[in-house]
C-alpha cells in the first residue's frame, strides 16, 4: 500500500462456527483512528467460501452501487462499488485461488461456477480502488512466486439483472434491482425458514418486469427468519444470489440456574399496523428457574439498531406466570446494572400490554430518551436458592406512538385507503380523494415510521384528487397520510421507483 497504514490483525473466529471457513485471518489497516482497507482471507475445503459483502449487504443496509470485471497481473477479478448506509464508499475485489499443482484464481459472481476443490479465498473492501488493488497485487504476487498462478477470462460472469439495494419488511421482500438487458421477466428461487427453529422451505416464482433500467420487485414470502435466493433470467445462466435474516429470538441463561423444557419461536396470523413497527413472530418458552433466564430479541440483523424518533409505545400480549423484568437495551454505552428497564406482574391469562418509553427507568429511577433499540430483553429473576416452575408467552410485538391517532391535530381516521396513480412512479402521483377538499397536508413515513416529507397541498379545480410531487425520495415503498378541511385523515401506499 503506501506505507503509511498501521495493520491490526483482527481475525473473527467466532466465523469458523457458523461458515465452512477451515482457517481465517483478517487485517484492518488504517490512517491514524480510520480504518481505510480491510482482508478477509479463508481457507476451505472442498468448495470456495460462501459468505460475501455482496451476498449479504445489500439487504442490510448497503447498496451496490457498480459491479464490473477488472484485470490485474494478467487476472480478471470482480470488482464492486458498495455505498453504505452511512453515505460511505466501500471498493471491493474477490477471488479464490484453488490449491493445485499450480494454482489457479477464480473470480466468479454465481458461487455455483467454482469447481470443485481446496481454495484460498480473499475479500479486499477499502475506500479507494488504489489500496485494494494494491493489496491485491501483493496477495497475487506471493501465489505466482511460491506455486505459479493461473487462470482462464470468462466472458459474461456478471448478471444482467442485479439487485441493488433491499430490505424485508411486513412479510414482503423488497429488491431495487438494476436491469441493464430490459429484460421483462425473472425467475426467483428461495429457501425459506420461517422462524429461527423450522426447517428451509424450497419456494420459486417468476415476475414480470418493466424493462426498465431501475424499478421495484416486490416478492411476497410472508414471515420469515432467513432466506437465501437466487435470481436469473432467460436470457442469461447467471444468477443473482443474496442472503437475508431477521433478528434472532433467543435464551441466555446459566445451566446451574435455570433449565429450559420447551423453547417455541413461531408465527401466527397477523395483521400489520400502518405507521408501527411490527416485530415478526411469536415465542413461547417454560422450565424452572432458580436464579435468572433472559429471553431476548435483538430486533435487525447484525449490529443495526431501530430507529425509534416517531415512537414511542412498546406494545405486545403476554402470559407470565411469574414477573418479568423487560430491558430495552440502546446502542450506548450503558451498562447493565443501569439498564432501562419495566416490571411486568405475573398473568396467567393473556393481556395486551401497553408500555411508554418514559416508564422504563434506570437504576436510579430516572426515565432516558430513547432513540435506537437494538434489543428487547424480557427477563425472569427466581431467589437464586428455590427452582422454581416459570412460563412465558410473548406475542404480536410492535413499536408505535400513543399520539399516532392525533398527528398535528389529526382528529378522525378513515379506515378506507387512498389510491394513487400511477404507482409505481418517479416524480409525481395523482392521489385520489374521499372526499372534496380544498387543500390536504399530507405526511409521508418509510417503513421504519419516519417522517420523510411533509407538505401542504392545494386541490384541482374538483377539489377531488391532488398532484404529488416527491422531494428526491430514494426508491422503495412508503405510507402516507392525507389530512383535509375537516380534519378527517386518511391513508395509503406507494412505491418510488
Amino acid at each position: 500500500m503506501y506505507k503509511t497504514e498501521i495493520a491490526k490483525v483482527s481475525s473473527p473466529k467466532d466465523l469458523l462456527g457458523i461458515t465452512n471457513a477451515k482457517e481465517i485471518f483478517s487485517v484492518d489497516y488504517y490512517q491514524q483512528d480510520k480504518r481505510v482497507v480491510a482482508v478477509l482471507a479463508t481457507k476451505t475445503e472442498g468448495t470456495i467460501y460462501d459468505h460475501s459483502k455482496v451476498i449479504c449487504d445489500r439487504l442490510n443496509n448497503s447498496s451496490l452501487e457498480n459491479v464490473r470485471t477488472v484485470q490485474t497481473r494478467g487476472h480478471q477479478i470482480i470488482s464492486s462499488k458498495i455505498k453504505r448506509a452511512s453515505g460511505e464508499i466501500e471498493y471491493t475485489l474477490s477471488f479464490s485461488v484453488k490449491m493445485d499443482a499450480e494454482d489457479k484464481l477464480f473470480s466468479f459472481w454465481n458461487i455455483a461456477q467454482y469447481p470443485t476443490g481446496n481454495y484460498q479465498n480473499y475479500q479486499i473492501w477499502g475506500s479507494s480502488f488504489s489500496q485494494v488493488f494494491a493489496i491485491a497485487n501483493y496477495i497475487i504476487d506471493q501465489h505466482t512466486n511460491l506455486n505459479g498462478l493461473s487462470s482462464k477470462l470468462v466472458q459474461n460472469v456478471l448478471p444482467n439483472v442485479f439487485v441493488k439495494s433491499g430490505k424485508y419488511a411486513n412479510g414482503i421482500i423488497h429488491l431495487n434491482l438494476v436491469n441493464k438487458t430490459k429484460e421483462t421477466s425473472i425467475n426467483f428461487v428461495g429457501n425459506i425458514a420461517t422462524t429461527e427453529v423450522s426447517k428451509h422451505i424450497e419456494v420459486k416464482n417468476s415476475y414480470a418486469l418493466t424493462g426498465a433500467y431501475n424499478e421495484v420487485l416486490s416478492i411476497e414470502t410472508g414471515v420469515l427468519f432467513d432466506i437465501g435466493f437466487s435470481l436469473e433470467t432467460q436470457t442469461s445462466t447467471q444468477k443473482d444470489v443474496l442472503y437475508l435474516a431477521d433478528g434472532p429470538w433467543g435464551l441466555d441463561y446459566l445451566k446451574e440456574y435455570a433449565t429450559v423444557s420447551n423453547f417455541e419461536v413461531y408465527t401466527a396470523e397477523k395483521e400489520y399496523t400502518d405507521f408501527a413497527y411490527d416485530v415478526d413472530r411469536n415465542v413461547i418458552v417454560s422450565g424452572e428457574v432458580k436464579g435468572n433466564i433472559n429471553l431476548f430479541r435483538h430486533l435487525l440483523p447484525g449490529d443495526q439498531t431501530l430507529e425509534t424518533p416517531n415512537f414511542n409505545v412498546l406494545k405486545f400480549t403476554a402470559t407470565n406466570t411469574k414477573p418479568i423484568e423487560l430491558v430495552i437495551m440502546q446502542d450506548d454505552n450503558r451498562t447493565w446494572e443501569n439498564r432501562l428497564r419495566y416490571t411486568i406482574t405475573a398473568n396467567k391469562n393473556s393481556r395486551e400490554l401497553f408500555i411508554n418509553f418514559n416508564d422504563f427507568k434506570d437504576a436510579s429511577g430516572n426515565s432516558a430518551t430513547i432513540t435506537n433499540i437494538k434489543t428487547l430483553v424480557f427477563s425472569i429473576i427466581g431467589d437464586y436458592t428455590n427452582s422454581a416452575p416459570f412460563s412465558m408467552q410473548i406475542n404480536d410485538v410492535a413499536f408505535t406512538s400513543n399520539s399516532r391517532l392525533s398527528l398535528n391535530n389529526f382528529t378522525e381516521i378513515s379506515t378506507k385507503k387512498l389510491v394513487n396513480y400511477p404507482n409505481s412512479f418517479a416524480h409525481n402521483t395523482t392521489i385520489k380523494l374521499v372526499s372534496k377538499t380544498k387543500s390536504i397536508q399530507i405526511k409521508v413515513f418509510d417503513l421504519m415510521g419516519r417522517v420523510v416529507d411533509l407538505q401542504n397541498i392545494k386541490t384541482d379545480n374538483s377539489r377531488e384528487k391532488v398532484i404529488y410531487k416527491a422531494p428526491h425520495l430514494k426508491t422503495g415503498i412508503y405510507k402516507y397520510q392525507v389530512k383535509d378541511d375537516l380534519n378527517k385523515i386518511h391513508s395509503g401506499t406507494f412505491i418510488v421507483q
